[in-house]
């Protein structure tokens, strides 16, 4: 903004330099130098300032940027960028305006995340900050604002994330060493009688009014003094109950000795590291025992958090990995109890997920000592409710029966004395629940387990959700499996490498192999005549090239007996993956049988016709054999009624007549005979 006003001043003052007198001529040419020297200064400065600065008006034409907006928007310098409208840099334009409606309404916008074009045309994530300035009328003249990339802060959430264990130990491990306590130090007589003690083991351990209390007595005194005043609670003051007397080993072995001393103080417990060795006067003479106490409560808590967190990361990788290991969702769940129950107590278990559909609930997995349910409507049960608020909950049987009172919920089932429940959650979408029981302890969960699940709850719903996808798939690629053994056709899916991706029983009983034989393999690497290898490959070349069915009616194929088959083909692109048309789809039917079927219909149908002509020839001449013999017996047979024949003629004819008759008589038989033959 101050470059602005420089700039229209210095115009200001050249534009009117026309009025300028020769005496005051020189000090408004120092004027103009000083204010160019400043205004070339405060350019250095924002461009060395590593952040986007930029000024434009409202229509989105840049009045000024300075190197670092380029950069980050990939252009080689501010004056390239200037030659485009801010509008066109916005991946998403509809966001250009509800930014410029909120500095419209309000004069100024706080950072926002907004997604930017680069000059290459990638993307990239940039905070976005401006404020409105308006000139003398109140007018919008134009925006000043600044961007800064973000785009490997993105990146970075997900190692974020990772780190996130990582994180939570170093703060557990710098807040137990702020909590670091002064040691306890005393000494004692040969009847373990106090004779020196510090301030650490008179306020922290004996409850003590000042250091000189304890002197002349012993530790039963106090011991004794503090569960007087608590007869009510028995774990007021425990402290050393179930320790061996350490004094007394130490005074019997005479050398310097360590014990682990704990127990209840003041109701807290507390563990000490302790160090004693013999007291000796200056004979060498034993005359009481020293010690000092270190307060390793928390040090021990951190090893016992340690070893949590260690058995934590272990439960944690122990689900994620049975989502490849198991066979199905109820195995899974059968695993994730396991593993839960290194850490928390599952006797009483269910896993609920949620239809939100039908405002169902099913209990997917279910192990409870009192009860047995499958499904219910969500309704006004304790497990809708959780799903409803959303969030972990940790209830006891009193806090249970406040919720019924107020109507929000509907007992179901026995009730609990305590009851952990965690929202299963993908993408803020909640899934269902995991919920532990216990019907006789309602201490039995803390808030520390309430944390502890809600951590592990992640990849409970992570791992559900991948093994439900899991499941759905394998049961899809199962009855397309089935479907495609099941066709008689070769199909196959081969990858622009000529790599099968899918073949079928057809195909691998063609090559003689099993299916996993011939899947992940090359064409080339499996079938023995490479001449038809070639073939195959320029059809898969011309689909892939071309994006277009490819149809071959006939096509030869050498199977793995040697034997020539003849197959029908249709092979199409296939889009895998992302990239579309990059794979082969290929279907082939044997034909070789129909081809040999037409081969034989062709010669049935030549002999056929031949067949036909013959007849034709045999029945011509069968018809002049027949008329040869049937003309002499009509004839003959029309002269016998002639009254004057004589007799020795008639016989004559008659015995012509006989002739003839066997003679068509024995034609007719030939012709009965021949079709005889045929029929056979």
């Amino acid at each position: 903004q101050l470059i602005a006003e420089l700039q229209d001043l210095r115009k200001h003052v050249v534009k009117n330099d026309t009025s300028i007198t020769s005496e005051n001529n020189s000090d408004i040419k120092d004027l103009v130098d000083a204010l160019t020297s400043t205004e070339e200064k405060y350019k250095a400065l924002q461009d060395n300032v590593p952040i986007g600065l930029y000024q434009s008006t409202p229509e989105g034409e840049f009045i000024y940027v300075n190197k670092w907006v380029a950069k980050i928007l990939g252009y080689s310098s501010p004056e390239e960028l200037q030659n485009k409208n801010i509008n066109e840099l916005y991946v998403v334009p509809q966001q250009r305006k509800e930014l410029i409606k909120v500095l419209n309404e309000k004069g100024k916008l706080g950072d926002s995340e907004v997604l930017l074009k680069r000059k290459d045309g990638s993307n990239v994530w940039v905070v976005f900050s401006a404020k409105t300035v308006y000139d003398e009328k109140n007018n919008v003249r134009n925006f000043d604002g600044y961007i800064y990339d973000i785009s490997e802060r993105k990146k970075a959430l997900e190692e974020v994330e990772k780190r996130e264990e990582l994180y939570k130990m170093l703060y557990s491990f710098i807040r137990l060493m702020a909590d670091n306590v002064p040691d306890m130090i005393w000494a004692k007589d040969l009847e373990q009688n106090f004779i020196f003690v510090n301030e650490g083991i008179s306020q922290k351990l004996l409850n003590a009014k000042d250091t000189e209390e304890p002197i002349g007595k012993n530790e039963n005194f106090f011991i004794e003094r503090e569960r007087k005043k608590h007869r009510n609670d028995p774990n007021w003051f425990t402290f050393g109950s179930d320790c061996v007397d350490s004094d007394a080993v130490v005074m019997k072995n005479k050398e310097p000795q360590r014990f682990d001393e704990y127990g209840y103080v003041k109701g807290e417990f507390l563990y000490l590291d302790v160090y004693k060795a013999p007291l000796w006067d200056e004979n060498r003479k034993m005359i009481g025992t020293v010690g000092s106490a270190r307060d390793v409560t928390k040090q021990k808590q951190i090893e016992k958090e340690q070893k949590r967190e260690q058995k934590l990361k272990s439960v944690v990788y122990e689900i994620s990995n049975a989502v490849n290991t198991t066979r199905d969702l109820n195995e899974l769940f059968t695993v994730i109890r396991l593993e839960l129950n290194k850490v928390v107590d599952t006797t009483n278990l269910y896993i609920a997920l949620y239809d939100k559909e039908n405002d169902r609930i099913s209990l997917a997995y279910f192990i409870d000592e009192k009860d047995r349910y499958k499904n219910f409507p969500a309704g006004k049960s304790l497990t809708a409710y959780l799903i409803r608020k959303n969030k972990p909950l940790l209830l006891r049987e009193k806090d249970i029966a406040n919720i019924i009172n107020s109507g929000e919920i509907e007992i179901m089932g026995s009730m609990a004395k305590v009851w952990l429940g965690v929202p299963l959650k993908v993408k803020n979408d909640t899934i269902g629940a995991i919920v532990f029981q216990n019907y006789n302890d309602e201490n039995a969960f803390s808030n520390k387990d309430l944390e502890l699940m809600s951590f592990v709850s992640n990849q409970i719903s992570i791992s559900i959700n991948q093994k439900q996808a899991d499941d759905a798939l394998r049961e899809s690629e199962y009855r397309l499996r089935q479907i495609i053994d099941t066709v008689p056709h070769m199909i196959f899916v081969k990858d622009k490498d000529g790599k099968f991706v899918l073949a079928n029983k057809a195909i691998a009983g063609a090559y003689g192999l099993r299916v996993d034989e011939i899947e992940g393999y090359k064409q080339d690497d499996i079938h023995a005549n490479k001449d038809e290898v070639k073939s195959f490959k320029s059809d898969d070349d011309f689909v892939l090239s071309e994006g277009r069915i490819k149809v071959k009616a006939e096509e030869v194929f050498t199977d793995h007996r040697n034997e020539t088959r003849i197959f029908q083909t249709i092979k199409i692109p296939l889009k895998s993956g992302i990239e579309e048309g990059n794979a082969v789809l290929g279907v082939a039917i044997d034909i070789t049988e129909q081809k040999k079927t037409e081969v034989e219909l062709k010669h049935a149908k030549e002999k056929a016709e031949e067949s036909d002509k013959l007849k034709t020839s045999f029945l011509a001449n069968m018809s002049h054999e027949i008329r040869t013999p049937m003309n002499a017996i009509i004839g003959f047979s029309e002269l016998l009624n002639d009254p004057e024949l004589t007799v020795s003629n008639r016989k004559d004819f008659i015995r012509l007549i006989n002739e003839n008759s066997r003679l068509l008589l024995n034609l007719i038989e030939d012709i009965i005979d021949v079709a005889k033959i045929e029929a056979d």
